[in-house]
């Protein structure tokens, strides 16, 4: 039981990581929407258990 236990959570952390590697990629990619902006960052919080994070950011210039 252990030994599966053990198994899954390495497959995990294995699938998990690969996946992290592929989101390092994304910021390549420029997101054309027409709204410009340039600021300091205030926080930073990623999930832990989803695909998404929180930037708060001290707006400087719009654009």
């Amino acid at each position: 039981m252990k030994n599966t236990v053990n198994i899954l959570a390495l497959i995990h952390l294995l699938v998990q990581n690969s996946c992290s590697v592929k989101n390092e990629e994304i910021p390549e990619k420029e997101m054309k929407n027409n709204v410009g902006f340039s600021g300091n960052i205030i926080d930073l919080k990623k999930s832990s258990n989803h695909a998404f994070g929180i930037i708060r950011l001290k707006i400087i210039q719009k654009y």
